[in-house]
């Protein structure tokens, strides 16, 4: 049996997963108010995206979830969104250049996904009128950081174990 979210026959665990950090991500920014929260929609993307391979049913998923966060929890439908599809641009020129598999390469890119996502959404939120500044969003960014690589590390860490000891039961195939 695959553990993790390996397979599309797995893919109910991985709407679970999802359905789970939409509904998780609001309640921890209630329970902390005045706090970054970190974005758990766009830690479990990105992390899905990198460690697997047949990673188009996950960015599909969180491109899907991100406009119901929009949708739901936003002030502009979208811009979450497609600040997600440029974070999977990202991580998949990543995979094309660099080694994936390497935790170093994992915290790295942890961090240029807080710093592409934050800069994308705030380009548009602006393009959209918003009144927040490039200054006020940018006084948020080290804790955004520090939140999102926390829980970036641990979904990669996880999902790169249950994908080594799949490889490795299944080496012959």
């Amino acid at each position: 049996m695959m553990t993790g979210f390996a397979s599309l026959k797995d893919s109910w665990k991985g709407i679970l997963a999802f359905t789970a950090a939409l509904v998780l991500q609001p309640f921890l920014h209630s329970l902390f108010p005045g706090l970054q929260t970190p974005n758990i929609l766009l830690c479990l993307t990105a992390a899905l995206t990198m460690v697997y391979a047949d990673n188009f049913l996950w960015m599909v998923m969180g491109i899907v979830y991100a406009l119901l966060e929009d949708a739901v929890f936003g002030y502009f439908l979208g811009i979450g969104m497609i600040s997600t599809f440029v974070v999977i641009l990202l991580i998949l020129l990543t995979r094309h250049l660099f080694n994936c598999k390497s935790y170093l390469v994992a915290l790295v890119i942890s961090i240029a996904v807080t710093l592409v996502y934050s800069l994308v959404y705030w380009i548009l939120a602006h393009l959209a009128s918003s009144p927040y500044s490039f200054l006020t969003a940018l006084a948020t960014m080290p804790e955004q950081i520090i939140f999102n690589t926390i829980v970036f590390m641990l979904i990669y860490w996880r999902l790169s174990v249950d994908e080594h000891r799949r490889n490795k039961k299944n080496w012959y195939i």
